[in-house]
């Protein structure tokens, strides 16, 4: 929906929708002078991506493309995982056969992500949220693609499975996994493996990313004796 406001960019007159990226996380500044239908215009703030030329209307003195990011920049984290440290475990009762550990991430066709852990005994709870919403931007899935980045670390056995080293459409269900495979239990071994894990996804018609966004993973066995 046009903006009602518009300036001459590179020769061409551009109304502000086609200027500046829309205010997603809902902390946009807005430029009080400017109405749209009685309501001030607010777009993403320039600290999630960077500035455009100006376009001849201010704010205070200082020319609004200093408030906004300029269309196609802007990044955010996707949220309720930025941060997320998930974990798994598992100690085993005496007798117990085997000992594994999984944490896996996976974002879904829905525009949502879940986050889920596992051990020998079924489903392991992970920080809260463990669901949250990755498409915020609009559109469908299919219009995204995801990679993620993992940097493993510990135990010789560890494995990563990775649905998306590179990128990856978010048109079908994709998901990363950290886990210690299944051991003989009736030993007095340790296993741990960690991973920093970066998320990004981006919009494939124009290769912005959208979403950046970083976390940890981490599981961890021990056996009987």
């Amino acid at each position: 929906m046009p903006s009602g406001f518009a300036s001459i960019v590179g020769g061409v007159e551009k109304d502000f929708e086609d200027l500046f990226d829309p205010d997603i996380a809902g902390d946009g500044p807005a430029a009080l002078w400017l109405e749209n239908g009685g309501v001030a215009l607010k777009f993403a703030a320039i600290a999630y991506g960077t500035k455009g030329p100006d376009v001849g209307y201010d704010d205070g003195g200082v020319d609004v493309s200093n408030l906004w990011a300029a269309k196609g920049t802007a990044t955010y984290v996707i949220a309720g995982l930025q941060g997320k440290a998930m974990f798994s475990s598992d100690g085993p009762f005496t007798n117990q056969p085997s000992v594994t550990a999984t944490v896996t991430l996976t974002l879904l066709t829905n525009g949502t992500w879940t986050a889920s852990g596992g051990n020998s005994f079924g489903n392991v709870a992970q920080p809260a949220p463990t669901s949250g919403t990755w498409l915020t931007q609009g559109g469908s899935a299919g219009d995204y693609d995801v990679r993620f980045d993992v940097v493993d670390s510990g135990n010789a056995s560890r494995q990563v499975i990775n649905g998306a080293p590179d990128w990856t459409s978010l048109a079908n269900t994709i998901a990363v996994s950290l886990l210690l495979p299944s051991a003989p239990a009736n030993n007095a071994n340790e296993r741990e493996a960690n991973a920093n894990l970066r998320v990004r996804v981006r919009r494939r018609s124009s290769g912005q990313v959208v979403s950046d966004t970083t976390l940890t993973m981490g599981v961890w066995t021990t056996g009987w004796q």
